[in-house]
């Protein structure tokens, strides 16, 4: 929503990392896809949706990009 990241960018980037399956992702992924369904994703993750949800894990999982919030 607009040009800060709100839950909306959360939640998307969330439900649609497997188009991506970005390195910044905390989680083990199974690496047992099949080869139909990795070329699948690979089309998927070039699109612009799919360097968005790139884009999101980069920005705010990667190291430099975690931000805590204490309250």
């Amino acid at each position: 929503v607009g040009d800060r990241f709100s839950i909306a960018d959360l939640t998307a980037a969330s439900l649609f990392y497997p188009v991506v399956l970005p390195p910044e992702f905390p989680y083990r992924v199974p690496s047992k896809v099949p080869a139909r369904g990795r070329e699948f994703i690979a089309t998927l993750a070039v699109r612009p949706g799919g360097r968005w949800i790139a884009e999101m894990y980069a920005r705010h999982r990667s190291a430099g990009g975690v931000r805590r919030i204490v309250v």
